[in-house]
């Protein structure tokens, strides 16, 4: 998949409640005329007009039009849309890729696999390829997909999995987050927070407030450390 630069637009609101975009620079782009704005992603940003939404590009031109009941933005190359009373995914084009069903949520593409829930008198969940192939799972939520893994959970205890359904790292965890940079943050407890590799190693010991996830070397501050720490767990800075 091509990679889009994206371009250098936020969302803001004005004092009339209108929203639009403007540049980093605070130049208004997109003038102010939306009900609501999403951020760009992956080139088009979904906005509502006239309690109806569409995505625009970045001249604010309708690239999809309007005619969804709700929409998220673009990920892995489709967007998630309330069509019909239905959750489906549209490509670039607008076109549904995968119609969704009566009573059913899709969560967001990455890694080429999102989550489909469906809310009877009990949740369940499925893993759904580009495709529209379904993989049930035992599980109560399936996060994001990020360098193979995907944090989950199962009655309060968290873990993660592959992108058949398969536990890889076991659910031992009271919370987890999505890898980055060979590492993804769990808490062993309230206010324990750690890092885990691959293999389901604590690579960085649980002795952190709070963490974020590995950017360049460089998380988010810990509460109980005056910098960041490398991903050997050497603090930095």
């Amino acid at each position: 998949m091509t990679t889009t630069v994206e371009p250098d637009l936020f969302p803001f609101i004005s004092g009339t409640g209108w929203w639009g975009y403007r540049t980093a620079a605070g130049e208004v782009a997109i003038t102010c005329r939306f009900e609501v704005a999403r951020r760009f992603a992956e080139g088009l940003a979904a906005v509502q007009q006239d309690w109806r939404w569409g995505f625009v590009a970045p001249g604010g031109d309708f690239r999809i039009a309007r005619r969804f009941e709700e929409a998220r933005s673009f990920s892995d190359g489709l967007a998630a849309v309330v069509l019909d009373d239905r959750w489906s995914l549209v490509d670039p084009e607008g076109a549904v890729v995968i119609a969704g069903e009566w009573g059913e949520t899709v969560g967001d593409f990455s890694e080429g696999v999102a989550t489909v829930r469906r809310h009877d008198a009990d949740v369940r969940v499925w893993l759904i390829d580009r495709a529209g192939r379904r993989t049930a799972v035992d599980f109560e939520d399936v996060g994001l997909f990020s360098e193979g893994l995907a944090p989950t959970s199962r009655n309060d205890e968290h873990g993660f999995i592959d992108r058949s359904g398969r536990i890889v790292i076991p659910l031992d965890y009271v919370a987890t987050w999505p890898f980055s940079e060979g590492l993804a943050a769990v808490a062993v407890s309230s206010g324990e927070y750690g890092f885990v590799d691959h293999a389901g190693r604590l690579a960085i010991p649980p002795r952190y407030g709070r963490v974020g996830p590995f950017r360049g070397d460089w998380p988010p501050r810990s509460t109980t450390a005056a910098g960041g720490v490398t991903s050997t767990g050497r603090a930095a800075g």
